[in-house]
């Protein structure tokens, strides 16, 4: 991301594409972490039965695996859409998965990144 100041509301609707352009959801929400107060990571939403939460499944993605589209309407992500679907889910707003080090090592191993060491 840049380092250009960016409202929440800005983010939040916006498409998520893969690497081949395909949809792979929406920005549904952002996870700050207090101590630092920065966005950590982005809550994709995806499927749903014709647009709508009934049957989405909800992904924490870290925020730095994201790339804004030239368009400025879309991010990318590089991952295919079965990848996306094999991160764990977040079910009823329940984020411990995002302190969970394995859970963590599954979404950076599938994401290509490396692993923080803190």
């Amino acid at each position: 991301m840049n380092s250009h100041a960016t409202s929440v509301s800005a983010l939040t609707g916006k498409s998520v594409v893969g690497t081949c352009g395909e949809a792979l959801g929406t920005i549904e929400d952002l996870i700050i972490d207090p101590g630092a107060g920065q966005v950590t990571h982005v809550i994709v939403r995806t499927g749903g039965v014709l647009g709508s939460t009934l049957g989405a499944h909800h992904h924490a993605i870290p925020f730095s695996a994201l790339v804004p589209c030239s368009d400025g309407l879309r991010f990318r992500l590089d991952l295919s859409e079965s990848e996306l679907e094999r991160l764990p889910q977040i079910i009823d707003g329940d984020y411990s998965s995002l302190s969970d080090p394995l859970s963590q090592r599954a979404v950076h191993y599938l994401l290509g990144m490396e692993r923080s060491t803190t």
